[in-house]
């Protein structure tokens, strides 16, 4: 009995199965910041400038606008 519990496989965090919603929810966070993103690059000057932004602040918009 000694022997089993000295040489126990390790313990994995999580589960096999937490991947492929860990990889959904990524997917679906980087999608959403696409979206983001295109929707700015859309306005023009005048338009971003009424929302108080420029095209500079765009990517840290969409990267902000997700939360994962």
């Amino acid at each position: 009995m000694a022997y089993v519990q000295a040489h126990a496989l390790p313990q994995v965090s999580g589960s096999i199965f937490s991947l492929p919603t860990h990889l959904v929810t990524r997917f679906h966070a980087w999608n959403q910041a696409r979206q983001t993103r295109n929707a700015l690059m859309q306005l023009t000057d005048r338009e971003l400038a009424d929302v108080g932004l420029t095209y500079a602040d765009i990517e840290k918009v969409a990267r902000n606008t997700v939360h994962v």
